[in-house]
C-alpha cells in the first residue's frame, strides 16, 4: 500500500471503533483524480480485512488549506 501514496496526500486519518471504520484522506488542491483513486484503492484493501458488519464513514477530498488537527 505504501506505493499508493502520492506526493499530494496531506494527511490521512483512519480509525476503527466498535464496528465503525472512519477513513478521511485529504489531498492538495492540485491532486489528480488518479491520486484520489489511489486512496480509494487503499481503502478497498483495508475493508477487505474487516468484519462484514463494519459501517464505513469515508471522506476523500482535495483541500490544501484544511488544518490537519
Amino acid at each position: 500500500m505504501l506505493g499508493e501514496v502520492p506526493h499530494t496526500l496531506r494527511f490521512l486519518y483512519v480509525s476503527l471503533i466498535d464496528n465503525k471504520l472512519s477513513f478521511h484522506a485529504v489531498f492538495t488542491d492540485d491532486a489528480t483524480d488518479d491520486h484520489l483513486e489511489s486512496a480509494s484503492c487503499v481503502l478497498t484493501e483495508i475493508i477487505a480485512s474487516c468484519p462484514r458488519n463494519v459501517v464505513l464513514n469515508e471522506i476523500i477530498e482535495r483541500d490544501s488549506k484544511k488544518p490537519w488537527k
